[in-house]
């Protein structure tokens, strides 16, 4: 019963019975019987339900119940997004940034996580951060790109504590501890050896340095990472 994507969405006729389908499939993805769940999945999604649409588009990137296949997959996330679904758009961004299931284009990308990244999707805010400092799909600008990691940061996505930090070593040593210390407190190891470097390598003041090493300590004792 394939079909559908080429502009799909399409107002579902029921979407309590399309809801209802949807959590049925969930259901069965948790139990582990994936042919089935993404049977009700398709039907879900073609009755127009977005979140549906979304978790088909994952099931076919994945293969998962189905032979693996980008480009319906980017159909799907993409028919999701159109309808406001924000990580649906994110993980749309994240192929077309890849070129999986069509041709690279960084342009149609830093779209979606624009999009998603405006309902505050952390990964697209942290990949629309990334484009904004290379340069790519949109002209590199040093402020946005701040702008956007710091905003990804703030919820913890480790990749962008790290990215910002970065950003900031030349300019702002402090912050640039600062976040090398919440991304190296989550188990990044590129993250924990800058940090070491700053620290002991005298990157800042002398007291900036040494809360970057305790708060990066304090944070590995409290999640358990440090000695036994």
């Amino acid at each position: 019963m394939e079909a559908m994507p080429s502009g799909a969405v399409q107002a579902p006729p029921s979407a309590e019975g399309a809801a209802v389908l949807l959590g049925r499939a969930l259901a069965l993805q948790a139990d582990g019987d994936h042919g089935a769940a993404y049977a009700l999945l398709q039907r879900a999604a073609c009755m127009g339900l977005a979140a549906a649409q979304y978790q088909l588009g994952l099931c076919l990137r994945d293969g998962r119940g189905v032979r693996a296949d980008c480009a319906q997959a980017l159909a799907w996330l993409l028919s999701a997004g159109a309808q406001g679904h924000g990580r649906a758009l994110s993980r749309a961004g994240t192929m077309l940034e890849r070129g999986q299931g069509a041709e690279a284009d960084a342009c149609a990308a830093a779209e979606c996580y624009r999009r998603a990244a405006a309902q505050g999707v952390a990964r697209a805010e942290y990949r629309l951060g990334m484009l904004y400092r290379d340069g790519r799909g949109v002209d590199a600008d040093p402020a946005r790109a701040a702008q956007w990691l710091r905003r990804a940061a703030a919820r913890g996505v480790a990749a962008a504590q790290y990215a910002l930090a970065s950003l900031y070593e030349r300019a702002d040593a402090d912050d640039a501890l600062y976040w090398y210390g919440e991304a190296a407190a989550q188990g990044m190891r590129p993250a924990q050896d800058a940090l070491a470097r700053l620290c002991c390598g005298g990157g800042g003041a002398p007291r900036a340095r040494a809360a970057g090493l305790g708060r990066w300590i304090q944070r590995a004792l409290d999640n358990g990472r440090a000695g036994g």
